[in-house]
Formats: structure tokens, C-alpha cells, sequence
């Protein structure tokens, strides 16, 4: 075994360790640290508008006419809006 491969293996081992060590010593990591019924929607149909904020700027989808828009200007993907959508409806399952 060369120079190399021993030094990937001891970089492998010691980050095995520590994920061995996270993993065990982290609390309980099934909860959420916040409340989650201030985001859980009971009917998805009433939603006219999300609003992303990030440090980059904001992403605004609004509902117009039966269709979703990203930002007003483009046509959002149906399945990615049904997909937020669960989400939504969902937040109870994960806690």
C-alpha cells in the first residue's frame, strides 16, 4: 500500500469516527426546532401567493388566473406547485 492510499484511509477512518460520534451524541434530532403550525395550511386552494426570501434577493409566486407565475413572468412548474403544496399540507407529519 503506497503513501497515498494510507493517508485516504486514516482521512476515511477519522471520518468515520466522527460521524459515529455525531450520531450518538446529538440530541433528539426528530423534532423541529420551531412552531410548526404557523406553517401548515388546512386548504391548499385558497393560496394565492408564496413569497421566498433569501439572501439573495425574494422569489414571488403568485397565482393568476387558475395559473402559477414565478415572479409574474414566467409559468411556474405544475408539479414542483403541487409539490410546495404538500409540503404545506404536511408539516404535522414530520414533527
Amino acid at each position: 500500500m503506497n503513501n497515498k492510499n494510507k493517508k485516504l484511509l486514516v482521512i476515511l477512518a477519522v471520518q468515520a469516527i466522527v460521524v459515529l460520534i455525531m450520531a450518538f451524541t446529538t440530541g433528539n434530532s426528530s423534532k423541529l426546532d420551531f412552531e410548526t403550525d404557523i406553517f401548515t395550511v388546512a386548504d391548499t386552494a385558497n393560496i394565492s401567493k408564496v413569497e421566498l426570501t433569501h439572501e439573495g434577493g425574494q422569489v414571488t409566486l403568485s397565482k393568476v388566473n387558475n395559473s402559477w407565475f414565478v415572479d409574474e413572468k414566467e409559468v411556474a412548474d405544475r408539479s414542483l406547485m403541487l409539490f410546495l403544496k404538500s409540503i404545506l399540507m404536511d408539516w404535522t407529519s414530520i414533527v
